[in-house]
């Protein structure tokens, strides 16, 4: 009799398993859009805005700000011409996905996406509804975007060749490792980049180390190339973003100094890099919100940019830890020198 009754309980469980899985497919298939057409975003008093922000990290939250305060200086403002629902992720792909989904039952007139992973996930749902991406790496090759009419925006693609120039001047580098996420295919994709900067165009070794997804990234990724390299590289990868201060912590006790892939990482404790200003990127993107919203042009008209003057950012205290000189002419073309880890930037 025992046994009978754990067999019926096990299929009575496996029953509601399938169930609320079959349940949660529905509910997220019921937003997926499907037709293709893109039109102006029509007329209204009110419009509704939907923004998927990948994680709470610094990087996204600048260009939060920056897009908000973009719309604001054109006169759309949040509980008056405009309702903004903002949905941070908080790294977990699903829970993107099911915000995605929830705004496409909504019928949200516009999106706005926040980091690669919030665009992925918005595409997965969105075909007509017009997407601003922002701080989104290989905006225009990646394949989840492949058949899309309706996405415009501002692309995160790291200055890895000005990067590495800078670097080597200041760290006079000869082998440099390079820390990505392993799986993540958009880090894969920014390999390419620098292995052709690192070894193709300034003569350097490279070694790489991939990050498995558990545990977090720092002390191992430190074991495994103290001794190894002159300097690491991080990508921009999101999950390196989350768990950077861990991970430059520990390479800096390991003696070895990192380049980061934008300026939150040098405020954070790299020596520097040469990258896009998060608040401006946000804000061009705001921009193109505020063009698509006056509905006068469509996603496809306002082609995906890049910023075109990267900021060279050096974190002074990263400098003097590692007894580095830094070259008079860098100083001057520094837009950012960080003093002190973690403060405001000095012009």
């Amino acid at each position: 009799m025992i046994g009978i009754r754990m067999k019926r309980l096990f299929w009575l469980l496996l029953l509601l398993c399938i169930g609320s899985l079959l349940a949660m497919g529905l509910r997220m298939g019921a937003g997926r859009e499907k037709t293709a057409a893109v039109h102006p975003i029509p007329s209204k008093a009110v419009y509704e805005i939907g923004l998927l922000q990948g994680d709470g990290v610094p990087e996204q939250d600048r260009m939060r700000e920056g897009f908000l305060e973009a719309l604001a200086g054109d006169g759309w403002e949040d509980g008056k011409n405009l309702h903004i629902e903002v949905l941070n992720g908080g790294g977990n792909k699903g829970a993107l996905a099911e915000g995605a989904a929830r705004f496409g039952r909504e019928r949200k007139d516009l999106i706005a996406a926040v980091g690669t992973e919030a665009a992925e996930a918005a595409a997965g749902v969105f075909q007509s509804t017009p997407v601003v991406g922002m701080g989104v790496l290989n905006f225009q090759s990646a394949p989840w975007l492949k058949g899309h009419q309706n996405f415009t925006g501002v692309t995160s693609l790291p200055e890895v060749v000005q990067q590495f120039a800078a670097a080597r001047r200041i760290l006079h580098i000869r082998r440099m490792g390079v820390l990505y996420s392993e799986g993540d295919q958009e880090a894969e994709n920014l390999l390419v980049q620098v292995r052709s900067a690192a070894v193709e165009r300034m003569g350097m070794s490279l070694t790489e180390v991939a990050a498995p997804p558990d545990p977090p990234p720092g002390e191992e990724a430190a074991a495994a190339l103290a001794g190894q390299v002159d300097a690491v590289y991080i990508t921009v990868d999101e999950r390196m973003q989350r768990h950077f201060k861990a991970i430059v912590d520990a390479l800096t006790r390991a003696g070895i100094p990192v380049v980061g892939s934008d300026d939150e990482m040098v405020r954070r404790g790299a020596v520097l890099s040469v990258s896009e200003d998060y608040y401006r990127m946000g804000f061009a993107a705001g921009k193109a919100a505020s063009k698509l919203l006056s509905g006068q042009v469509v996603p496809q008209e306002l082609p995906i940019r890049k910023q075109s003057d990267p900021n060279l950012v050096v974190n002074m205290a990263a400098v003097n830890t590692f007894h580095l000189g830094l070259p008079g002419d860098l100083w001057q073309k520094a837009r950012k020198l960080y003093l002190y880890d973690g403060q405001p930037a000095r012009p």
